[in-house]
């Protein structure tokens, strides 16, 4: 009987530490998770940290902002001519949206449809 009490015992104190290690392996996910979510507001910010930038300084960038404002500007103008290419391609072979969706992925004709160029 004595052999089956220390079986007992130690499955007991097996699943009292199994427990435990759960709730900490569950906290600590959540804690990652929340990470996350404030890397991403941090990155949302920024982001409107520099359309605000742009918006206001984009005619003349203080030192140091030259290069990153004419990236921008490159990239815009890259923008919008793949724009011009596209409308162009389309009219030319008369093709709609649902037609591009066929062999397009949706992911690529939303990605396209939500570009914007601030100002």
């Amino acid at each position: 009987m004595a052999d089956w009490n220390t079986w007992k015992e130690k499955a007991l104190n097996l699943t009292r530490t199994g427990v435990g290690k759960a709730k900490v392996l569950g906290e600590i996910a959540r804690l990652n998770l929340d990470n996350l979510s404030e890397e991403e507001k941090i990155k949302k910010a920024y982001i409107e940290m520099g359309e605000r930038y742009m918006s206001l300084h984009q005619d003349a960038p203080e030192e140091g902002y030259e290069v990153m404002v004419q990236n921008v500007r490159k990239a815009r103008e890259n923008i919008a001519a793949n724009k011009e290419k596209i409308a162009k391609l389309k009219a030319e072979e008369d093709l709609t949206d649902d037609d591009l969706k066929e062999v397009i992925p949706d992911i690529a004709l939303d990605a396209a449809a939500e570009t914007k160029t601030v100002e």
